[in-house]
């Protein structure tokens, strides 16, 4: 039975290299939609990138009425964001 010299890659090390690698593109992605998101207008930047994930928020806010509204809008952008990211 013949052995190979060189070690495989063990799979751990794989999916760790393939992280990084997706995490390198999601950051070049990243600078290019911030380099198109500063050349945009006001409106067009709001339009596109805020209120998608403000309005639904507010509007949840609205229909809870609670206590400490800042928190609780606070709390439901992180979700959306966590969601999209996911």
């Amino acid at each position: 039975m013949l052995m190979s010299l060189e070690k495989e890659p063990q799979p751990s090390k794989l999916i760790g290299q393939e992280l990084f690698g997706i995490k390198k593109l999601n950051i070049a992605e990243e600078s290019i939609n911030y380099k198109t998101a500063a050349q945009m207008p006001m409106e067009t930047y709001l339009v596109t990138y805020v209120l998608p994930s403000l309005t639904p928020a507010l509007n949840e806010v609205v229909k809870l009425r609670p206590d400490d509204p800042i928190t609780v809008l606070a709390d439901i952008l992180y979700d959306y964001k966590r969601r999209k990211d996911v």
